[in-house]
């Protein structure tokens, strides 16, 4: 235990010391020549501008270091023309953050590996405050891939969008605990069977925290258009999965925002699964089979399209625990249960009705606001404060700001804007407020990227000693305000 901490000191010590600041083009005319240049723990400060050649791709971070643009992505573009990847992150890179550029067009390198952009390869690194778009990679990891037992990559303030390949169109992951928070996953689609895979794959041991993010509008040929996990333990939170269209060609079952399968067990909280389309029969919006778990409370599942109706399918074997839920569909077979499989409900709103303690089939009565779709009408939604009683949501009528003319005590409400972690939602406000359809998300999150990339002081890169479960805390209790303090501007009908 002593070593540990003394490792742990020694760690923080040489991730905090101040480097040399190396600057493109001004001190060194490629990315590479600087990084070749510069120690350990050095930044490398590169100005606006777009950047090619075979000096400004194919990059390995080296330890602790800090490559970064000086005015944000919008100004400053690593263009890999198709040649090869921009960075490679690998077991020198641990603690190294690149930050602040826009890279695009990349694909499969000279000597194999995976992800046409970024990859991470038994290395705790970060990615930060990019947009990385335009790759294309025959294989797994069209924008990033991830792979390394015993590290913790991190992706944060990401745009990741227009990327192609057969698995993992956008990330790809293997076996790290890898952090995907406060990203928007967007316009990947293609009619290529070769570059038909999902947005983000997950398998093989990855333990995921998926925390902050947006999956919308995306195109996939295989089982899932939005993410899918064969194997691994994942916390999805505080995540919108939306507006997907899934068109298999070969799978037998599927699903168009979330499909788990193996042995992955998946804990996802305060999250939107809507407006999703399958064209085909065989799946749902979710589906869970094999020996694959799904433990869900307080996420919102509703208007999602498939041949037969179906919002949620367990299968062969496998588990979904659901509460707090509000489960909307059309037809009568909202929720599937196949063979072997088990699914319980409780507390929870479900179309056509669900056997279980607490569980209710009414009209939720949606409202859209500020760009936020699903939320609960103030005045008239049966889903307010009749979730579990043990449970208490987060913000509620105490808060000074909260309108006086709609109460609303402690008890959780159903939904993914209720329970004990409905505070984490402001973020998504301060993107979404100038939203109104899918395209205008994707502005307003590169504007948000940019204004907080500029007003970042401090370049430190994350030390490799933070875990999947202190960032789940840290999550939780980061933003403070919610969505029911943009209540103030609803009027009653």
């Amino acid at each position: 235990m002593a070593r540990y901490h003394l490792s742990c000191v020694l760690a923080s010590a040489a991730v905090t010391a101040q480097g040399a600041t190396l600057r493109v083009p001004a001190d060194h005319p490629t990315l590479r020549l600087a990084i070749s240049a510069a120690s350990p723990g050095d930044t490398v400060l590169v100005a606006p501008g777009t950047y090619t050649g075979s000096g400004n791709r194919g990059l390995t971070p080296k330890s602790a270091m800090t490559i970064r643009s000086e005015r944000g992505p919008s100004a400053t573009i690593i263009d890999c023309e198709y040649r090869n990847r921009a960075f490679f992150f690998e077991g020198y890179s641990n603690e190294a953050l690149v930050a602040g550029f826009t890279i695009r067009h990349g694909a499969d390198p000279p000597i194999g590996w995976y992800g046409a952009g970024v990859v991470f390869w038994n290395c705790t690194a970060e990615i930060q405050s990019c947009i990385i778009e335009d790759g294309e990679f025959v294989s797994e990891g069209g924008g990033i891939a991830c792979w390394g037992e015993g590290h913790h990559p991190r992706i944060t303030n990401c745009i990741i969008r227009h990327n192609q390949a057969s698995k993992g169109a956008a990330i790809y992951a293997v076996q790290p605990s890898v952090t995907i928070e406060n990203c928007l996953i967007t316009q990947h689609s293609s009619d290529s069977l070769h570059f038909s895979g999902v947005p983000v794959a997950l398998g093989s041991g990855a333990k995921t925290l998926v925390s902050g993010c947006a999956i919308v509008n995306n195109q996939s040929h295989q089982q899932a258009a939005g993410l899918e996990a064969g194997d691994g333990s994942i916390r999805l939170h505080n995540t919108v999965v939306m507006d997907n269209t899934l068109d298999p060609r070969y799978a037998y079952s599927a699903a168009s925002a979330l499909f788990l399968s193996g042995s992955a067990e998946v804990e996802a909280s305060n999250c939107v699964f809507a407006a999703n389309r399958l064209n085909s029969y065989a799946g749902g919006a979710i589906m869970v089979r094999g020996r694959a778990e799904l433990n869900a409370t307080n996420c919102t599942v509703a208007d999602n399209e498939c041949g037969r109706g179906t919002s949620i399918v367990c299968a062969k074997s496998g588990v979904i625990r659901l509460e707090n839920m509000i489960v909307r569909g059309a037809g009568d077979s909202v929720l599937v249960v196949q063979d072997d499989a088990e699914l319980s409900a409780t507390y929870s709103n479900i179309e056509s009705g669900w056997p279980g303690l607490g569980n209710v089939d009414l009209d939720p009565d949606f409202l859209t606001f500020a760009g936020m779709p699903y939320l609960l009408h103030p005045l008239s939604s049966p889903c307010i404060d009749t979730g579990n009683p043990a449970i208490e949501d987060d913000i509620y009528d105490w808060h000074p700001r909260w309108p006086a003319r709609f109460e609303n005590d402690a008890h959780s409400d159903m939904g993914a804007y209720g329970g004990p972690d409905n505070r984490s939602w402001a973020a998504f406000f301060q993107r979404a407020e100038l939203a109104g359809t899918q395209l205008d998300l994707e502005r307003a999150w590169e504007a948000w990227i940019q204004r907080s990339y500029l007003e970042r002081t401090s370049w430190i890169p994350r030390a490799a000693s933070i875990t999947t479960s202190s960032l789940c805390q840290a999550a939780q209790f980061s933003h403070q305000a919610t969505r029911k303090e943009a209540y103030a501007e609803v009027e009653a009908d």
